[in-house]
């Protein structure tokens, strides 16, 4: 009991940062002998509580994660050269280092343990029948006299330049003589794309995304709408603010970058900036709120407040990657089903609650990001080809 007591107190002082390297190396001989059950036991003594659903995580459980999250990177990385032949049998301690519950994370698997790029996890069962391919550049150009353009997925994007649509390497599409009216720009599920306004300002949209802009901005503000995720690198131009129209809420800004996530399924609208300054304001007009780089607004029916953004997680799908610190099963899954085109169904079983960590590139398949979280045995997955149930 005395020895259960010590290492406890030993991990709680890891992942505030406080052991000295003896104690972390005597932590560390400890995962060495104990059984997973024991290292899920003394790591769920850091999670008191499972919150909804609908519930955010605490600023406190996203410390914890990252410490844990960071301190164990530093720590496989300093040895993995091979002077401690032990550290072999710490992989199970990966399962549970980022949550009480959470899926092997595929990039440290690539990085420490020598695994091909596209790590494969054995399997009893078919997980995955007609694995789906991840999603890829592609998009649809509805101009504002109804012209429908389906965009070539070999392109990094388009421009609009003189009422002109051009590809990025120059080459014509179409024109764009209405320029007071709005055209839109649509990926679907499983895909993205980038333009550039005429103002010159870049958009990146994000899967299952909608982004209205006019031909020309001829007013003295700009002002496009967006349906879904996208991220913004907005052009300055001097008395012309630039605003962004999503779902229950008005984003002004002058020139900065930052995101906004507005899919109507999910129950909040998250606006994180990264540089420069953004006034995000309720439809209703009621509320609003000032962000400096670094934070982000989350708007509700019921109220808009800022919280500190972790910046890596919201510009992750930029960067053709999943990351997920402490995020909830059911939010995991709805950013799965719109990169690979699927729809989530849940078994009575599911474990809905569950809190995911890790990180995996989305170029991966979907069986590759299924086996990976099925290697906690805490979740199970099956597949028809078109739809995942959750077990």
């Amino acid at each position: 009991m005395g020895k259960n007591n010590h290492i406890r107190s030993l991990y709680h002082r890891y992942i505030n940062g406080k052991t000295s390297v003896k104690e972390t190396d005597d932590l560390f001989k400890y995962f060495d002998v104990s059984s997973e059950e024991d290292l899920k036991q003394l790591i769920d003594t850091s999670f008191d509580t499972v919150e909804e659903d609908i519930s955010p995580v605490t600023v406190s459980e996203e410390q914890v994660l990252h410490r844990i999250d960071e301190s164990i990177h530093n720590h496989i990385q300093l040895h993995q050269d091979g002077h401690s032949p032990a550290i072999r049998r710490r992989f199970p301690i990966l399962r549970w280092s980022a949550a009480a519950a959470v899926f092997i994370v595929a990039g440290w698997a690539i990085a420490h343990w020598g695994l091909t790029t596209t790590p494969t996890y054995p399997s009893d069962t078919n997980t995955v029948v007609n694995d789906p391919s991840p999603g890829r550049t592609q998009a649809t150009l509805t101009l504002a006299d109804g012209q429908l353009i389906e965009l070539k997925e070999n392109e990094e994007g388009i421009t609009i330049v003189d009422n002109q649509v051009k590809y990025a390497d120059g080459s014509p599409i179409a024109d764009s003589p209405l320029a007071t009216k709005l055209n839109t720009i649509n990926t679907p599920r499983g895909g993205q794309y980038r333009i550039t306004l005429p103002d010159g300002t870049k958009v990146w949209l994000n899967a299952a995304s909608t982004l209205r802009y006019p031909g020309r901005f001829l007013t003295n503000e700009r002002v496009v709408e967006l349906d879904g995720e996208a991220y913004f690198e907005v052009s300055k131009a001097i008395g012309k603010p630039f605003r962004v129209v999503s779902r229950q809420q008005v984003v002004q800004v002058l020139g900065t970058y930052f995101n906004i996530n507005s899919y109507p399924d999910e129950p909040s609208i998250k606006t994180t900036l990264l540089e420069g300054a953004v006034k995000v304001t309720s439809a209703d007009k009621l509320r609003s709120v000032t962000l400096s780089p670094g934070k982000q607004a989350v708007l509700t029916e019921e109220e808009l407040h800022t919280r500190d953004a972790d910046t890596d997680v919201v510009m992750a799908w930029k960067n053709d990657d999943f990351i997920f610190r402490g995020q909830n099963l059911q939010t995991t899954m709805r950013q799965l089903a719109r990169w690979y085109d699927v729809e989530i169904a849940y078994a009575s079983t599911a474990p809905v609650h569950l809190k995911i960590g890790g990180s995996i590139s989305r170029k991966n398949s979907l069986s590759s990001v299924l086996k990976a979280m099925e290697s906690t045995n805490s979740i199970a997955f099956e597949f028809d080809g078109k739809t995942i149930l959750v077990k």
